[in-house]
């Protein structure tokens, strides 16, 4: 079995797809060791994007795994799966590859949707209300702006790759939430006996013996008591709700707790809120495990890393109870609307120390759930790699 394994999605950025894709190809790549399996990985990688966000899957590196590379650049996808006599394509985001043509792809199809962000939020018109809700930044919304009204060239290639998926009988389209799965069958109707739900699987993680933000080590030698939000800078992550809603929060209650807010582009909006920059994987491991509580106001997610990381460790959740959130995070978390400051207000007057405990010990346990189900799940799709 020759497997042409998506190396070009990582290529551009860190991200929760990208994290996806690593954690699938070191899985599989396990797997190809064992003799009787005999199992080919073929890394497909595009010379023409001249970046490699994760060093360790680049060409060299690759190479030096016993792994094929083939650059897109210098051949046609059609070509490379004959040249290469290629049995199965992994797509590890679908959306990634919606410029290139499948219709003359043969062979079997594996293509992973985490969610359909654009149809969803044109069809719901979430970037008016998000534009609307983040008015301090003018310039950076009217860029957005400008996005919102050229996103209908993006969904059309996005259509056109789930045509190309769905006239091929041998495609198999994976995603990663019940949330997921309805989106692809709303917005396109694809077969549902070719969609399987597969949990998104653990995150590949190096926690160090040191704390290299001085303000976060400080803040955890401190012991000062916050709340935690992370990647605010992005507009679907709903920050500044959440944010304005804390504030009141503790002008109304007095709690002397603080706002860590990570990410965050813009001047801090009360005293008690701490504006740290994007932290290394094992500096955020180390505020997770360090926080009071992990607050998630976001307004779409196919799956969620964020929570599932703030159960791991432990910790009560406030999160939206919109798209995937609820199904990951189940009974362990306080849930919100992110459209109402004054419920995400309810949701932070709800946590206190009569029920800390409970939520503490809500979040371990649907962890194991969650957790067991990602294992599971991630074998479930080497398999389907790899059957013939």
């Amino acid at each position: 079995m020759r497997v042409l394994f998506d190396i070009k999605t990582t290529q551009k950025f860190v991200g929760g797809a990208s994290e996806y894709i690593r954690k699938v190809f070191y899985t599989l790549l396990d797997y190809s060791k064992d003799q009787n399996k005999q199992i080919t990985i073929v890394g497909l990688v595009d010379s023409s994007i001249n970046n490699f966000a994760y060093l360790d899957l680049s060409p060299k590196s690759l190479l030096e795994k016993g792994v094929e590379v083939v650059d897109l650049a210098d051949a046609s996808l059609e070509k490379i799966v004959k040249e290469k006599q290629i049995d199965r394509i992994f797509i590890g985001c679908g959306q990634a590859w919606k410029s290139l043509d499948l219709n003359t792809v043969k062979c079997p199809i594996i293509c992973v949707i985490h969610d359909l962000w654009s149809e969803e939020f044109h069809s719901n018109h979430l970037m008016e209300f998000l534009l609307l809700n983040n008015y301090s930044n003018l310039k950076y919304n009217l860029h957005r702006l400008k996005q919102m009204f050229q996103k209908e060239s993006a969904e059309e290639g996005v259509r056109e790759m789930m045509r190309c998926l769905s006239s091929n009988p041998c495609a198999r389209i994976i995603t990663v939430s019940n949330y997921s799965k309805t989106s692809i069958k709303y917005n396109y109707g694809f077969p549902e006996d070719r969609i399987s739900v597969l949990y998104a699987p653990k995150r590949i993680s190096k926690i160090e013996n040191v704390i290299n933000n001085p303000d976060l080590n400080d803040l955890l030698v401190e012991g000062k008591k916050f709340y935690l939000m992370v990647s605010t800078d992005r507009i679907t992550k709903n920050a500044d709700k959440a944010i304005r809603a804390f504030k009141k929060f503790i002008e109304h209650t007095g709690n002397d707790a603080f706002l860590v807010t990570v990410g965050y582009k813009k001047k801090k909006l009360f005293a008690q809120q701490i504006i740290l920059p994007y932290l290394s994987e094992s500096d955020l491991a180390y505020a997770m495990e360090g926080c009071y509580a992990f607050v998630y106001p976001s307004i779409i997610e196919g799956f969620g890393y964020p929570p599932v990381e703030a159960m791991a460790a432990g910790k009560p959740i406030l999160c939206s109870n919109v798209t995937s959130i609820p199904e990951i995070t189940g009974d362990a978390s306080i849930q919100f609307s992110p459209f109402y400051e004054s419920d995400i207000f309810k949701a932070l007057t709800s946590l206190n120390d009569d029920n800390y405990l409970h939520y503490q010990e809500a979040s371990r346990e649907r962890f194991k759930i969650v957790n067991k189900r990602q294992e599971e799940d991630l074998c479930k799709l080497v398999e389907l790699l790899t059957n013939d």
